[in-house]
């Protein structure tokens, strides 16, 4: 089988479990469904019975006889029988799609090799079904799968509560009640179906990727391919994503459904056997943006819409403006389609800070060198103090290129923050996505910070908070940088430079040191005050002026540098 032929046989037999498992939930599920509704349609004969008699039940006519209590009693019961048969049926697909990443990956290599010359041959190892077992019956954040599901029972027994209270309050027909019951509780069903399909998925490509990795002598990066021959059933997201190369310790961020292939890239055949005469046989894939220009204007208007090509066409947003990223902090990363005004506001980042809003370029925070591509959300650690920070040239001055990309990109963030690592050179050694407010850091990841450059955004666009002071000597980087809009559209940078000593304070005493320089330009901010400057003049120089106080205090270089 070619590169194309095999993904497509892969993915149909990725697809026939997914049906599978998608009846025997429902299954499960209509259980469920029938012993609640049988409880409930009792209660709301009753309920008929006494609006025929000409009384309108009041809302505390449902907790006399046990009424309400019974029904919920009945709604618990089952659906924790569905959750426990749902979670039993997602880990045994887990289980199965393991099974088949680990036999697809070598099929998808050999095929990703091309026509290999006569008597050449590859060897791509099988990892042993042991490497495989973290991936089975855990979510993407590490949390036991069935720990997630089961919040459907509750959730669903609420509903229903609110159903019926609601229904009765308002005097509704007891059909009409019992429908928005029906509509609402099938919200949990939804629910199972989209945790066993993002599961599923992950978990194979999870195991697809460690195959890869595992193979690192022969495999380096992969590929990203789409589903073409079914267009009209593939996201404008993935289509862009087509052919983009990654990595192979990035992750596929994706969205729920998604039918995409992770492709082996193969290093070239020379590079392998160390012989210059062997050609490259590697099959070549189209780019998305590519792709789509070749196709006809029918074709397009149906995958973007009128407004959409109408842009595109015109230059104000390419393909790969649409694809929207996100990280989740329990479903990790995801690339999911845009609107029209989002494809418009990533252009604009793309074109003024370089940054790829599809993730996958060496722009922005794709870094030169293998380092890893994808893009997470950034914190702003201004705010609430968890650190994010942006690489830094150590011995002061202008930023390695790769760093200041880094920054770039990130720094018109505004839903989150991201942290990152980097080398001196410019290498990324560490990526860390978190909130509005920070970036957790936990213990075990400060060995691969330390020492080197650490770097995040502030969605504020303001310097260190107190929260970050906590955080330097923890980390204990050589550098601590922080980039950021502010709310006057200005670009800063700002960096704490560790002295050849050391920080030389503890995490405790940096913070209480921090709180005395901020009482310090409190008092300088009143002068300011005094003087006429507005309250946002002083907030957007108040954590300024603190750690510049700061710096002076504990023989720190500190550093503001506004870029625009």
């Amino acid at each position: 089988m070619n590169l194309y032929e095999a993904a497509n046989a892969y993915r149909e037999q990725l697809k026939a479990r997914d049906v599978a498992a998608t009846s025997r939930m429902a299954t499960a599920y209509g259980d469920a469904w029938r012993a609640i509704n049988e409880r409930l349609s009792w209660l709301l004969e009753q309920y008929e019975a006494e609006q025929d008699a000409g009384r309108q039940p009041p809302i505390y006519w449902l907790y006399l006889q046990d009424r309400l209590q019974s029904l919920k009693e009945q709604a618990q019961t089952a659906l924790l029988e569905f959750v426990s048969s749902a979670s039993d049926t997602v880990q045994r697909e887990q289980a199965a799609v393991v099974k088949l990443a680990r036999e697809h990956s070598v099929g998808l290599f050999q095929a990703a090799l091309g026509d290999v010359p006569a008597g050449v041959s590859v060897n791509f190892n099988k990892l042993p079904k042991g490497a495989f077992e973290d991936l089975v019956g855990f979510l993407s954040d590490g949390t036991p799968l069935k720990e997630h599901l089961i919040r459907i029972a509750p959730a669903g027994v609420e509903q229903i509560e609110r159903g019926l209270l609601q229904g009765v309050a308002l005097g509704q027909n007891p059909r009409k009640i019992a429908r928005a019951i029906k509509g609402e509780f099938d919200g949990g069903f939804a629910q199972a179906l989209r945790v066993s399909r993002t599961e599923t998925l992950r978990s194979y490509r999870s195991a697809t990727l460690r195959s890869y990795e595992a193979n690192g002598e022969v495999v380096s990066e992969w590929v990203w391919l789409a589903n073409l021959g079914s267009w009209q059933r593939t996201c404008a997201a993935c289509l862009a994503m087509n052919g983009r190369v990654m990595p192979t310790n990035v992750v596929q961020g994706t969205h729920v459904n998604c039918r995409c292939t992770i492709i082996a890239r193969p290093k070239p055949l020379s590079e392998i056997l160390n012989d210059p005469s062997i050609p490259d046989t590697r099959p070549k894939i189209e780019d998305g943006e590519a792709w789509f220009r070749r196709q006809p204007e029918e074709r397009q208007r149906w995958i973007l819409g009128e407004k959409r090509l109408a842009a595109w066409k015109a230059g104000q947003v390419t393909l790969a403006d649409f694809v929207q990223y996100t990280d989740d902090p329990r479903w990790g990363p995801t690339r999911t389609e845009t609107s029209l005004k989002g494809a418009l506001e990533n252009a604009n980042a793309r074109k003024t800070y370089g940054r790829d809003p599809a993730g996958a370029k060496p722009l922005a925070l794709s870094v030169l060198g293998g380092s890893r591509v994808d893009q997470g959300p950034a914190d702003d650690s201004d705010s609430n103090g968890g650190p994010s920070s942006v690489g830094f040239n150590a011995g002061g001055g202008a930023a390695h290129p790769r760093i200041a990309a880094a920054e770039a990109a990130i720094a018109p963030i505004k839903s989150h923050e991201i942290g990152l690592a980097f080398t001196d050179d410019g290498t990324e050694v560490y990526r860390k996505s978190g909130g509005p407010r920070h970036v957790p850091i936990p213990d075990e990841d400060l060995p691969r910070i330390k020492d080197h450059i650490f770097t995040h955004n502030h969605p504020s666009g303001l310097s260190f908070s107190i929260g970050d002071l906590k955080h330097i000597p923890r980390i204990d980087a050589k550098e601590f940088r922080a980039t950021g809009i502010n709310d006057l559209g200005e670009h800063h940078t700002y960096s704490f430079r560790r002295p050849a000593t050391g920080w030389g304070v503890s995490s405790e005493e940096a913070v209480n040191i921090g709180l005395t320089a901020d009482t310090e330009a409190s008092v300088l901010d009143f002068s300011d005050a005094l003087a006429g400057r507005t309250d946002e003049e002083l907030t957007r120089g108040h954590a300024h002026r603190r750690n510049e106080i700061l710096a002076q205090k504990l023989g720190w270089t500190y550093e503001r540098t506004k870029l625009r």
